[in-house]
């Protein structure tokens, strides 16, 4: 994503920034959760995060989920195939394990972060140009109108006979 402006604001949970939420979601292309996999009450408070992501940022947002300090199996109590149960099935984020004390995969997470940013802010780039060419469309001929009317006039006297003397 070389040549790509990125920017990140992080809040880290606190209640402090809560009153910001809005303002930071407005224009997010991806929303990143983190959790611990060792700690089953921070991947279920992550609802909160989601539910104000649903509230405020654009409905083409991305969601990923990290789920940290994947160096501790043996604690682990959030398992890879555990569901958020306050979303459905095709809206269920992606989830990426890492470890921050090993730090293992953060190029690929970046990666994949940065990829779907990208994705979702193409798509917006086009449905924008889509609607300003169909507004100077409606602008130019009027709301209902297939093709200009001028070129209409055209068609039907081109190659005409009618009214030509032989």
């Amino acid at each position: 994503m070389e040549g790509s402006k990125k920017g990140y604001q992080f809040t880290a949970g606190q209640e402090r920034f809560r009153n910001l939420i809005p303002r930071y979601y407005a224009n997010s292309h991806v929303a990143i959760g983190v959790f611990d996999i060792s700690n089953k009450a921070s991947f279920t408070s992550l609802e909160f995060w989601i539910q104000e992501l649903k509230r405020y940022a654009p409905s083409d947002c991305k969601i990923i989920l990290i789920g940290n300090k994947a160096d501790l199996k043996e604690k682990r109590q959030v398992l890879p195939k555990d569901k958020l149960p306050w979303t459905s099935e095709s809206k269920h984020p992606k989830i990426i394990e890492i470890s921050a004390k090993t730090l293992k995969k953060p190029n690929s997470i970046l990666d994949s972060i940065a990829s779907e940013g990208l994705a979702v802010k193409k798509a917006r780039t086009l449905k924008q140009e889509e609607e300003e060419r169909e507004n100077e469309r409606i602008q130019m001929y009027g709301e209902h109108s297939e093709t200009p009317p001028m070129r209409r006039r055209k068609f039907l006297m081109c190659g005409s006979d009618r009214g030509q003397r032989k």
